[in-house]
């Protein structure tokens, strides 16, 4: 399973360092707006690390001493922040303002995160690896 994750970590970077100035973000249509909110909102919904992640982050607060209200309002706080901040910066990646910008400087930032995501695939590897020696060695 971590050799499975650390393959398509490896797979990611170098599909980022292939990457060509003609297949990156073009101008989005209204239309392509639309549509990529709703795969973005539907990405996170359906993403279990996400969630894992709030519920972990939701959990820090909640001791037996908290009330019920303490608790829902925890429960709808802490989605609608983490909607607001996506939403938000949804919009100004894809402002017209700042776009030009991001599509400017797109093809060096494909190039950082593909090498950052072929040495955090190799790191995996490298402690898994460590991993199972000691488990073994022992």
């Amino acid at each position: 399973m971590v050799l499975g994750g650390a393959t398509y970590l490896a797979y990611l970077g170098i599909r980022l360092l292939q990457s060509t100035s003609e297949n990156l973000a073009k101008p989005p249509s209204i239309k392509i707006h639309h549509r990529a909110f709703q795969d973005g909102l539907l990405t996170n919904l359906l993403n279990p690390k996400a969630t894992l992640f709030l519920l972990s982050l939701f959990a820090q607060f909640i001791t037996p001493e908290t009330t019920l209200f303490q608790k829902t309002a925890f429960g709808v706080l802490v989605p609608a922040v983490a909607f607001g901040w996506f939403s938000f910066l949804s919009m100004m990646l894809t402002h017209r303002r700042f776009l030009p910008h991001l599509q400017r400087y797109q093809k060096y930032f494909m190039g950082v995160m593909g090498v950052v995501l072929l040495i955090l695939a190799a790191w995996v590897i490298v402690t898994a690896s460590v991993a199972l020696n000691n488990t073994n060695a022992s």
